[in-house]
């Protein structure tokens, strides 16, 4: 395509070309090509409105119109006169080109004089305003002068070579932008791979973590159920005030202790795996806190300490909480006051703060009171860490793994709540659990009560005597020391006791019998066994269709344990060490339900 400026110079240079008299000086070479506002006739491209000039092939400037040297002066005669004539006086016609430019003003010009063929380019000069302006310049030989007379015509593109510019700029913008953009996703992708690989490492370490707590729970409650079981047993045959008594309660007393180790632990790895799940049901406060000090009855005996339950405001009668959690915060509470304190009382305080705004969100208050040791400002800055107490001489002196008030603060903040302390050295301790109540309802008239616990009796347990009579239990269990256990617990009950040594001779015995229509009561059921464990043991007994109750019975419990042997068909399920209330409760309750089913 032609553009406006070929198309120009061809017809300029098909016509009639402008003869000059001479080259003259610049004055008259001025005076020749007047303005533009003169008539037609005063020169040949006068009347054009761009620029033209003609120059020999040595670059001596013979000719340029009103519109180059309007171009060149701008609206300023004296510009020009100051650059124009400048330019002239110097005899070439690219003087008007800045001349950083004029080397490659040359080698155009050079390459048409050799050539004889039409070339251009893009220029700066200096404009009227003192900007720096952008010429394009295009120059080729005059036919009629065989290469002797050259024409040239020049316009402003100083807009377009900005739009260009600007152009050009925004697309290496543009281009820059893609580039980052693509290295971005790269590395984006390669982040995403390597937080894949993080994840799943992750992963394994948890499932590698969970792995371990779990046999460590299993392998340490295994043989605690057989001390603490056997150590029951004792204790219900020999005199309580006896040295041999004593001795007995420190076996039972310690045994517990670690328990509570292995709790902590597990439950600490739980919150942080959060995977650890409050209920949300319709709890009693009171209940809850008369059930906390109940369970410290005995501590609080040995150590001659007073125990006090006080109410200072009215409180809801009910709430929805988890009522387990709450519980064990108390006690780990309690425990801990109890432990702390020589000589005086521990007192758990009662409050609620009914809701300002009128809704059923009020705010219950839990404070555990101590005449202890109490601590310094520095020694509580290193409370609720993990495995620390507030000084090693603590540790030494009362025991302790420190985890247990670490866990009671991340379980009130679970609960949207919170624990903190007050303390004085030398004077004593109070800790505060404060939780919302929601759907607090039904509060209770009284103001303020007091009530010592400190002889109050302790929740009446059952030892199994006589509940069982008449019903026969199938025990799987591999550890010799617990099947004597176990049995001798289900026999004192008034069971029939059958023993079998794991998973698939249980399987066998139980499928033989029930084809010979001798059905158990109950199959407790141990779950991790040689040759085949429980839960595959009970998946088969379950695809047979044997129907009757099986209670897990694993020393196993890391949270989801209860719902693996759910899921494997198991009825109920029971933790090691035996808790005799809670085993027999257990066994009679799914025996009642089957019954209940079937009748």
């Amino acid at each position: 395509m032609m553009t406006p400026s070929n198309a120009l110079m061809n017809a300029m240079i098909v016509g009639t070309p402008f003869q000059m008299q001479s080259a003259g000086s610049t004055a008259a070479l001025v005076a020749h090509f007047p303005h533009r506002t003169r008539t037609v006739d005063a020169g040949p491209y006068d009347l054009l409105p761009i620029g033209v000039f003609e120059a020999n092939k040595q670059g001596d400037c013979l000719y340029l119109n009103v519109a180059l040297r309007e171009l060149i002066q701008g609206a300023d005669n004296e510009l020009f006169s100051h650059w124009g004539l400048s330019c002239l006086n110097q005899g070439r016609w690219y003087a008007f080109v800045l001349p950083d430019d004029h080397a490659a003003v040359l080698q155009c010009w050079q390459r048409c004089i050799e050539t004889q063929i039409s070339v251009s380019g893009e220029y700066r000069y200096l404009r009227a305003d003192g900007a720096c302006g952008w010429l394009q310049i295009q120059v080729r030989p005059i036919e009629a002068t065989a290469g002797e007379r050259y024409i040239g015509i020049v316009e402003d593109v100083t807009d377009r070579v900005k739009i260009d510019s600007r152009r050009k700029k925004a697309e290496m913008r543009w281009k820059r932008a893609r580039a980052t953009a693509a290295e971005s996703a790269e590395r984006l992708k390669q982040t995403v791979t390597e937080l894949e690989v993080a994840r799943h490492r992750a992963e394994e370490a948890a499932r590698a973590k969970s792995e371990f707590l779990a046999n460590m729970s299993h392998e340490i409650r295994t043989p605690m159920t057989a001390i603490l079981g056997y150590t029951d047993l004792m204790l219900d045959e020999v005199d309580a005030e006896t040295q041999q008594g004593e001795l007995l309660r420190t076996v039972k007393r310690n045994g517990n202790f670690l328990l509570e180790i292995i709790n902590d632990i597990l439950d600490l790895s739980k919150i942080e795996a959060d995977k650890l799940i409050l209920e949300r049901v319709r709890c009693k406060p009171l209940e809850i806190a008369q059930d906390a000090t109940a369970m410290m009855n005995l501590r609080v005996k040995e150590r001659n300490l007073e125990l006090q339950l006080t109410i200072q405001s009215p409180i809801p009668d009910s709430f929805e909480g988890d009522p387990t959690r709450l519980r064990q915060i108390l006690v780990n509470l309690l425990s801990n006051a109890i432990k702390f304190t020589s000589h005086g009382r521990v007192e758990l305080l009662l409050g609620y703060r009914q809701p300002a705004d009128g809704t059923d969100r009020g705010e219950l208050t839990f404070a555990v009171k101590d005449s202890g040791i109490g601590m310094t400002t520095e020694q509580m800055g290193k409370l609720f860490r993990p495995f620390t107490q507030a000084d090693s001489s603590t540790t030494r002196k009362f025991g302790g793994t420190g985890l247990g008030l670490t866990i009671s603060r991340r379980l009130a903040n679970m609960m949207e709540g919170d624990l903190t302390v007050t303390s004085e050295y030398g004077v004593g301790s109070t800790f505060t659990l404060t939780i919302p109540a929601t759907g607090a309802q039904l509060l209770t008239e009284t103001v303020r009560t007091e009530e010592s616990v400190t002889e109050s009796p302790a929740k009446v347990t059952s030892d199994g005597v006589a509940v069982l009579a008449g019903r026969q239990v199938v025990v799987v269990e591999d550890g010799a020391d617990n099947q004597k256990l176990i049995r001798f617990l289900l026999k004192k009950a008034g069971a029939e006791v059958i023993l079998v040594e794991n998973g698939q001779l249980a399987l066998d015995y139980l499928l033989h019998a029930t084809q010979a229509g001798d059905y158990p009561d109950v199959v407790l059921m141990d779950m991790q066994m040689p040759v085949l464990d429980g839960y595959s043991a009970t998946r088969r007994l379950r695809d047979s269709g044997f129907d009757r109750p099986i209670v897990a019975l694993t020393a196993h419990a890391m949270g989801g344990d209860r719902d693996k042997c759910l899921e494997a068909g198991c009825t109920n399920y029971v933790t090691k060490p035996i808790d005799r209330q809670k085993f027999f409760g257990t066994i009679c309750q799914v025996i009642s339900e089957y019954e209940e089913r079937v009748s």
